[in-house]
């Protein structure tokens, strides 16, 4: 079974791999102030997210860890995501929501790991 720790190293992997950069925060589970589980960015736009995974049809995101997202966002000038793992079905990205999402909400309502991907790289510059 793999950690979160594991997905969210496979996330930074993949940015990079398409020259995105971007860097896993160590302790953000832990530390006394909204920190995400990764930063990304590219030519000047930054995206703050935290990365939930399951192998089961829902995923619960607390509205804590959702208000602390948003927090740290604003303070930082970041976009927020939640980047959703469900394993053996992909990755999901969802502007930060609380309660249960199930797999064919964030299907619906989520971009795709490569749909999420091209937004970052087609964003207009910000000078």
């Amino acid at each position: 079974m793999k950690r979160g720790i594991n997905y969210e190293r496979e996330l930074v992997k993949i940015f990079w791999k398409h020259g995105i950069a971007a860097l896993r925060v160590a302790g953000s589970g832990l530390a006394p102030y909204p920190l995400p589980d990764i930063l990304v960015g590219f030519k000047g736009k930054v995206y703050a997210i935290e990365v939930k995974s399951t192998k089961k049809d829902c995923i619960y995101i607390d509205e804590i860890k959702v208000k602390e997202l948003l927090e740290f966002s604003k303070i930082f000038g970041a976009e927020a995501y939640l980047a959703l793992k469900f394993i053996r079905r992909g990755w999901f990205f969802l502007k930060p929501i609380s309660g249960k999402i199930t797999y064919e909400d964030a299907k619906s309502n989520g971009l795709t790991l490569k749909s999420f991907i091209e937004k970052i790289l087609t964003r207009d510059e910000v000078l």
